[in-house]
């Protein structure tokens, strides 16, 4: 596993050498690169490689993943990173100097890559696995992370938020929660910018840790993402939940509001067997759709948000509340408030 850099390492010597292939190495960095920024103190912008590991942190990320390389070193991420693509399929050389620089070999092409104190590095440790988890985890954060909102006073609003057998995303507009069936502690509220590095590596899940500050999302190869998270308790929004009675979509639904969705800046007015994207019948445009309740507005993009989900609806007084099918692989039930006075 992962350790601080300098926990076994030595002092480089004048210069070591090793031929190597770059792939695995460029596969690792792009991996750790969720974890880093482009511009930032050296340690978000610096990677550690030690003891067949390269690892980073940018203070809310932290990522590892194995390697072949025995270097010790604390390199530029994107310098080395840009370096070993210019490889290409060239056999790689790698030297430690002693003079804080990387130097990377491969046919007639060069390149020394800055690099900082190793020993000044922050340590990396993931938490312990504590739960076996698969890919529910992650098709869930896919549907989710979008939902939550880039900034603002409650962390509730910012994150997904994982507990037993369900996670749950909501933006005081929308909200949806997804069944995954794993027990896990309550109230880990997972960052939206994790829930979206995590929903995007192609590997599977399978191990989770946690503690009061932190949780690590564990990969099939052994690497992991390691996240801060939000504190403070989630709200009690079971009751928001009452008792629906759902019916499949209309035809052309979304035929509809693909088609008017451009030609609205923000809502779309739902009449009795039609939509249109002006509050006012006698202007804009409109998609005939029978079998259409009317008498309410929503914001188009939380029904494209929900779009996967959206499947089985209950067209509510102030809100639609809505259900995936049962043959859905996501198993997510959830709400759309109304589009305010619009509705009207």
């Amino acid at each position: 596993m992962a350790t601080k850099a300098g926990t076994t390492r030595a002092r480089a010597s004048a210069k070591k050498e090793k031929q190597s292939s770059a792939q695995g190495l460029i596969d690792a960095l792009r991996f750790i690169k969720a974890a880093q920024v482009a511009q930032g103190l050296p340690y978000q912008t610096h990677c550690v490689i030690a003891n067949n590991w390269v690892c980073a942190t940018d203070g809310a990320i932290t990522a590892g993943m194995k390697c072949e390389e025995t270097l010790n070193v604390a390199p530029h991420t994107d310098t080395l990173l840009s370096a070993l693509v210019k490889c290409g399929a060239e056999p790689l050389a790698i030297s430690e100097l002693d003079s804080g620089r990387l130097s990377v070999k491969a046919g007639k092409f060069k390149s020394l890559v800055p690099c900082e104190d190793i020993d000044s590095m922050p340590a990396i440790w993931p938490d312990p696995q504590c739960a076996v988890i698969d890919d529910t985890i992650k098709a869930g954060f896919k549907l989710l992370y979008d939902i939550a909102l880039d900034s603002g006073p409650e962390p509730m609003k910012l994150a997904v938020m994982l507990q037993a057998n369900t996670m749950v995303c909501t933006n005081g507009a929308l909200i949806i929660e997804v069944w995954h069936g794993i027990d896990l502690p309550p109230w880990i509220l997972i960052p939206k910018a994790a829930a979206f590095y995590i929903s995007k590596v192609d590997k599977k899940l399978t191990g989770f840790g946690y503690s009061s500050a932190s949780a690590t999302f564990y990969f099939e190869d052994g690497s992991f993402y390691k996240t801060q998270l939000f504190q403070g308790n989630y709200p009690n929004y079971e009751r928001l939940f009452t008792e629906a009675n759902y019916w499949p979509l209309p035809n052309d639904f979304w035929t509809a509001v693909d088609t008017l969705s451009d030609m609205s800046e923000h809502a779309l007015y739902f009449r009795t067997n039609r939509i249109q994207t002006d509050s006012n019948e006698a202007k804009g445009s409109s998609f005939d759709v029978d079998g259409m309740k009317g008498g309410f507005a929503m914001q188009h993009k939380f029904l494209k948000l929900a779009r996967s989900v959206f499947e089985q609806v209950d067209f509510q007084e102030t809100r639609a509340m809505f259900v995936s099918k049962k043959d859905n692989p996501i198993n997510a039930r959830g709400i759309i408030m109304y589009f305010g006075d619009a509705a009207n």
